[in-house]
């Protein structure tokens, strides 16, 4: 890892910040606990068994079970106990509504009095269906989450998942990190969407005291300038937060660490020699 960081360090342009710094020790340090966790379920096995084909057959049967099992195993699971809608049931969902409401504002439409009311009517069926559209999406993102929920949570029997979801979380792109990144993009939509029609209405104003056409069609086909619109900057948690984020993780790799470890001690005092 090591002789990796400096291949990149000296042929690109990696820099690393203090956060970034502590983020690397860590995933060093829980990798190391990582590892040691077999190294101890590795000697408890042997402290238990009498023979060495015993004790390989064993570990290797034990490791492909926490391994490649479990972590392959739970997603299935956890869609079977917590179902959500495919994307296309969403997203007929999403069209029954909108037909709705458009079927219903035409009936409307044909008592409207004048242009201004009818309008107004379009205006708030679209606000209605923008609402509706909105409750379907989130209660379909709340679906998603309590079923990932669910997958950590019966995947934190495997040591690599507790391994995963904790090196993820230092490196920045854990579920806490996905859910704010999605938040993140919605406020930022909605900002990016205001700036733009802020510069139409800017442009609109310059073109209030001009005259020549070629003027005018120079200034409406002129591009936006990026620096005018708002950046894309999620931005990075602090190193405490993903701490905090990965303490049950971490909790459980310690704790089988030492419950690994002291049952080889057990075993080993009590093994018989003559065996």
């Amino acid at each position: 890892m090591l002789a990796a960081l400096l291949i990149a360090y000296t042929t690109t342009s990696l820099q690393f910040s203090g956060s970034e710094w502590a983020a690397f020790a860590g995933f060093v340090g829980v990798s190391c606990l990582y590892i040691s966790v077999f190294y101890g379920l590795g000697m408890l096995i042997s402290a238990l068994t009498h023979r060495p084909a015993t004790s390989l057959v064993l570990s290797f049967l034990i490791w492909v079970v926490l391994v490649l099992v479990i972590p392959n195993t739970v997603p299935m699971v956890a869609r079977a106990l917590s179902p959500i809608p495919s994307a296309g049931v969403i997203a007929g969902h999403r069209e029954a509504v909108q037909r709705s409401m458009w079927s219903s504002m035409r009936g409307q439409m044909r008592q409207a009095g004048d242009r201004d009311a009818r309008r107004k009517l379009r205006d708030d069926v679209r606000a209605q269906i923008q609402d509706e559209t909105d409750k379907i999406l989130h209660d379909y993102l709340e679906k998603v989450d309590a079923q990932i929920g669910l997958g950590i949570l019966l995947g934190r029997v495997s040591p690599s998942a507790n391994y995963v979801y904790a090196a993820a979380n230092l490196a920045g792109s854990g579920t806490r990190d996905f859910s704010n990144l999605r938040d993140y993009i919605k406020r930022y939509r909605q900002q990016f969407v205001d700036q733009v029609q802020q510069l139409r209405r800017d442009r609109s104003r310059q073109l209030e005291g001009v005259t020549d056409e070629a003027e005018r069609q120079e200034i409406e086909d002129a591009p936006i300038d990026p620096d005018a619109l708002p950046p894309f900057d999620v931005g990075r948690r602090a190193f405490s937060d993903t701490l905090v984020d990965s303490q049950t993780d971490l909790l459980i790799l310690v704790v089988l660490n030492v419950v690994f470890f002291l049952g080889t001690h057990i075993s080993f005092l009590r093994y018989d020699l003559m065996k």
